[in-house]
């Protein structure tokens, strides 16, 4: 995980890590917060690294040779994990979704406003972090599937 960290071993961004530790235990880095006010960044980083996995393996076998080659398929892994993320928190903190589209519609350079509701919000959350719908369908049945134990 050295590669994780930025200068002075601060974890980067929104983006966090996961790999192995020292204890061969899976690890995940998260940003650490510089005011008590972006405590929850750390579980929107933590929801939106662990569906990692899950979303390679879903894009993996979604993906078509053309979309591997042309790139498409990593910009779905990308746009993948945020959604995850979204599906995860959705369901452990459903109160907590607006924030955390929040926060990365701000973190992908969008300009949110605290006025902006709650649909018009998921709106620019989904165009912003747009995905194919069988995708989203698959990433969801997979992530309700983790969810109920299977």
């Amino acid at each position: 995980l050295a590669d994780a960290v930025g200068e002075g071993g601060l974890p980067i961004a929104a983006e966090g890590r996961v790999g192995v530790g020292r204890d061969l235990h899976t690890a995940v880095v998260v940003p650490y917060p510089a005011r008590l006010e972006e405590i929850r960044s750390v579980l929107f980083v933590f929801a939106h690294e662990v569906t990692g996995a899950l979303v390679a393996s879903t894009v993996a076998d979604f993906a078509t040779v053309v979309e591997r080659r042309n790139g498409a398929a990593d910009r779905y892994v990308s746009m993948g994990r945020v959604r995850a993320g979204d599906l995860l928190i959705g369901l452990i903190a459903p109160e907590l979704s607006d924030e955390y589209m929040r926060y990365y519609l701000t973190q992908s350079g969008v300009t949110v406003t605290s006025t902006m509701s709650s649909a018009r919000l998921r709106e620019t959350f989904v165009t912003r972090f747009s995905l194919p719908q069988p995708l989203r369908d698959a990433l969801a049945a997979k992530i309700e599937s983790a969810q109920r134990g299977n």
